[in-house]
């Protein structure tokens, strides 16, 4: 899992070239909004009315935003409060950095996850996830607590008239992950512009809704990837800088290496056999060695021989998930070039 950590951070989405050692904020769409909602006190959305900045330069400020309270979701003690003053910082390198990222400006409209800072201002619960742009529709109140309001009011927001808005409440919706999207998503899917079915099928499948990942197989194998390269700055230090993958088909491919479901493996099969970009075939890989299923065995046996060494030492797991052969065990990871060789060997003798 810290491998397939580090394949979703390190390269999916920055739109400038990045180094690969920087503390990066999570791809949009991968905030666990759950999360941020289940254990903030605070919870509620609003839009910016007023802005007293502490710090105001090109791309860096600090200051206190002022927040007209359209819904709260959590939060007794403010719940009667109609305007609320959060604290924020917005930085020149937050947004690759993972800090500092949450640039309110007027009249903007965002979710926030925060806790009490004193009498009058709040703190946002993470200085980059802690607010999440959102549109400014809402839907009718709804039973069933605090998190399905949440959700329709993103449902809301699939109708909002502006596209990068729509976007972004499918990003929210994807963060959230709650199967009851589903049939919205679907919608999408179907109706939607090119970008927005692309994102709504990164959604889809955030939710486990395995029956839309036949659709993710056309982008997923025209996926491609530079690979990164090393650079010597003056200094002596070596860093690692790698191009952005297209978005959402690079945290589609990453979202498929979760799917643990019997349904999946027809499909993921073909990735792995088919998809050109070694990610793709990576996650694909890390999917059917956790399902184990022996429809794999001949798919793993040829991603023993792969170029990827990722994809090799996921085949040679999922071999011996499923074989049990001793020739295709594995004790430590530095054994796997070697017991990649003899479970190949072992295999071939089998036929």
């Amino acid at each position: 899992m810290r491998r397939l950590l580090l394949i979703a951070v390190l390269v999916l989405w920055l739109s400038t070239p990045l180094l690969l050692w920087a503390r990066l904020r999570v791809p949009p769409g991968d905030e666990d909004v759950r999360n941020l909602a289940e254990h903030a006190p605070l919870v509620f959305r609003g839009q910016v009315v007023q802005l007293s900045l502490t710090k105001s330069e090109p791309g860096n400020k600090e200051g206190v935003a002022v927040i007209v309270v359209d819904r709260w979701y959590r939060g007794a003690r403010f719940r009667d409060s109609s305007l609320v003053h959060v604290h924020f910082a917005y930085g020149p390198d937050g947004f690759s950095q993972g800090h500092n990222c949450v640039d309110l400006v007027l009249d903007s409209h965002w979710i926030f996850f925060a806790h009490p800072h004193g009498e009058a201002v709040v703190e946002l619960s993470d200085d980059c996830e802690g607010a999440l742009a959102v549109s400014s529709l809402l839907a009718a109140h709804v039973s069933g607590g605090f998190l399905s309001q949440i959700e329709a009011d993103f449902r809301a927001g699939l109708s909002d008239s502006h596209p990068e808005v729509r976007l972004a409440s499918i990003q929210r919706l994807a963060g959230l992950g709650l199967a009851s999207s589903r049939e919205a998503l679907h919608e999408v899917i179907a109706h939607g512009t090119e970008a927005e079915s692309k994102w709504a099928l990164f959604a889809a499948l955030k939710t486990g809704d395995v029956s839309v990942l036949p659709s993710a197989v056309p982008p997923l194998l025209r996926l491609h990837h530079d690979e990164a390269k090393q650079y010597r700055q003056a200094d002596g230090m070596v860093v690692t800088v790698s191009k952005p993958y297209p978005q959402p088909e690079g945290a589609i491919a990453v979202t498929i290496s979760k799917l643990r479901v019997p349904d999946a493996v027809p499909t993921l099969i073909r990735l792995l056999n088919e998809a050109p970009d070694d990610l793709v075939r990576s996650c694909a890989s890390q999917a059917l060695r956790e399902i184990k299923d022996p429809r794999s065995l001949n798919a793993f046996a040829d991603g023993l021989s792969d170029q990827s060494q990722y994809v090799r030492y996921d085949s040679l797991v999922g071999m011996g998930y499923i074989t049990h052969a001793p020739a295709c065990a594995i004790v430590k990871p530095e054994d796997a070039e070697r017991a990649e060789a003899l479970c190949k060997a072992w295999w071939e003798s089998r036929r």
